[in-house]
Formats: C-alpha cells, structure tokens, sequence
C-alpha cells in the first residue's frame, strides 16, 4: 500500500532543536512504511499536503511504530505521546497525510457563461438580427406550444413550395483561428418530410452567396441527419459529410458542436454531441470550416428545396454560442 502524498513538517518553534527535527526529517521514508503496514491507507481518503485542519484525519511519524487511535484525528506512539491534527503540537517533525471532511462541502467551479444565447424568453425574435429576406414566406413565430427550457421556442414553417424561415443571431463573424461551442434543441413536428429533397437546420454560412462551408441537415431522399458542406468552395465543390443518426420527429434532440474555424482542412474540424452523446469526433471536412479569405455566421432555422410539397414544421430553443461544452449545454 502507497502513501498517497507526505509532507515533512518542522517542528513548531521554540520545541527543541532544529538539528533533532532534522534527523527526524531523514528518517521520514522509514516510519512511513511502518505506518502503512499498520493503517488501511485508503480509507483516509485522497490525501493532501497542505497541513492540518479541523475535521481531517492525520497520521504522522515519530519514533517507534505508530499506532492510529480509536480518535479519527489522532496517532499515538509507543511512548504514549499522542499527535494530534493540529500545527502545534510539539514532538518532533511529522509526515501527514490528510482527508478532507465529509461534512465540508467540496468547491465548485462555476459553469461559464455563453458568450451568446438565443432563448426566445423576450417572447420575440430580438436576440436575433432582423433579416426579413430570410422569411420565405413568413417569420418563425415565438410560442409556449412545445419548449425545451424556459417558457418559449420557436417555431420555424416552411409550406409547400416555400424555401426559407431562418433567423441570424446578433453575434459577431466567426473567423479564422475560432474555437467555439454551438447548441441548438431542435424538434420536428410529426409529419415532418423526410426521404425528399435537400433540408437545412443550422448553418455556419460563409460570406456571400452559395452553400455553406458547413450545414446540419437531413440527408437528400434519406431519413438522416448529417453534417456536411463545401459544395460552394470558390474553386470547384469539395463536398464532404457524415451521417450523425436518424431522424426523429416528436422528440426534443440537443445538439452541440465544437468547431475550429480554418480553410486548411488539416486544421478545421468538428465534434458533434446529440442529447449528450459523441455523434462525431474529429471530423476535417474537404473544404475546411471556412472557405479561403471569407468569414463565416451563424443562421439557424429551416431553409430546403423549394420543389418539396409537404408542410415542415421545426422548433428551435435554447441556441447558445460559447468557449466550451458546459457553457452551452447547461
């Protein structure tokens, strides 16, 4: 059995000479096998090197063999001298080994904050730019109907014949050297079309005109998700994809991913989490995340082929933008 972590501690002033607790110092390793020989370790817990405090366990070497008390913050040794968890207590130099209290609450880290978030709670669509050339025919509606966290989502409709219901957030262009999070809870109404045409559900759309560097949509003539992109390369396409699961209407699915922004496809890549589960891990597609000297943006929402005759209905909540998975997951 390991000693975990010691720590040799001088004496406490003006109790005896520094050269005795010097020679105690060397002799640290020796009175530490003893003591493993005689106490279970492992059930003092993880062990620190920071001292003594109230409430910790304590073991420590002094001469002879030690022996723990019936005291969970004490250890006697042969001359009956007991050391007690205290920074002084006289007898010599000590080697301690620490567990934390079990009533003392163990620190947390505060869960980061997104650098933006898209959650609909105005009851309208001001988290979000106006752009109403992106509303062919109409506007995605705010409602209560069906939401994801909070008391509203949005609902994206595109009718037969209709190409566009997207929305931009008011968030900054997404640049080269970028390493940044994306969430979206989405849900597709039942009757939602599948095994048709092209369909988007988010975009991370470059500059200009033309298909995106990288895009969520369902499979052409297929019920399948899947992150692809680079048909618009400037030069020619360089389309590149991966299926990330099926289709689901009726059911709310969480999305993140994680996205380094850069045109050299070495570089660029993707991970894709779906209701918490790895989808996708170090994805580099063909034509990078961002096409040569454009910048990119976030657009979400619905956008698909306009020769698809059935009605789609998606809802949207909780769109976030961070720097790490637990700043836009939670």
């Amino acid at each position: 059995m390991h000693l975990h972590s010691v720590r040799a501690l001088h004496r406490h002033p003006g109790h005896g000479s520094a050269g005795c607790g010097w020679h105690r110092a060397r002799r640290v390793a020796s009175k530490t096998a003893a003591l493993a020989a005689l106490v279970p370790l492992s059930a003092l817990g993880l062990l620190t090197a920071n001292g003594f405090g109230e409430g910790q366990a304590a073991a420590a070497t002094a001469p002879g063999p030690l022996r723990i008390s019936t005291n969970p913050v004490a250890v006697t040794d042969d001359a009956g001298q007991t050391w007690l968890s205290s920074r002084h207590v006289s007898g010599g130099t000590r080697v301690v080994t620490t567990a934390a209290d079990p009533t003392t609450p163990a620190a947390t880290t505060p869960t980061p904050a997104p650098l933006w978030q898209g959650d609909y709670e105005t009851d309208n669509l001001s988290q979000f730019q106006n752009a109403s050339w992106n509303y062919l025919p109409a506007a995605p509606v705010v409602s209560t109907a069906h939401v994801r966290g909070g008391r509203y989502a949005a609902r994206y409709t595109i009718p037969a014949g209709g190409s566009r219901c997207e929305t931009v957030p008011l968030f900054r262009a997404l640049t080269k050297g970028d390493d940044l999070y994306f969430a979206v809870s989405t849900y597709l109404e039942p009757g939602f079309p599948v095994n048709t045409g092209w369909q988007v559900l988010t975009q991370w759309k470059n500059d200009g005109t033309g298909s995106p560097p990288l895009e969520l949509t369902v499979r052409e003539n297929s019920s399948v998700f899947r992150v692809d992109g680079g048909y618009g390369y400037p030069s020619g396409p360089r389309m590149s994809g991966q299926d990330v699961g099926p289709v689901v209407t009726g059911q709310w699915i969480d999305w993140v991913f994680h996205i380094r922004f850069s045109s050299d496809p070495s570089v660029g890549s993707v991970d894709v989490w779906r209701n918490g589960a790895p989808v996708m891990s170090g994805f580099h597609p063909l034509g990078g995340t961002l096409y040569p000297g454009l910048n990119s943006y976030l657009k979400n929402g619905y956008y698909r082929s306009g020769a698809i005759t059935t009605d789609g209905h998606v809802w949207e909540d909780n769109v976030r933008v961070g720097t790490s998975y637990s700043s836009v997951s939670g």
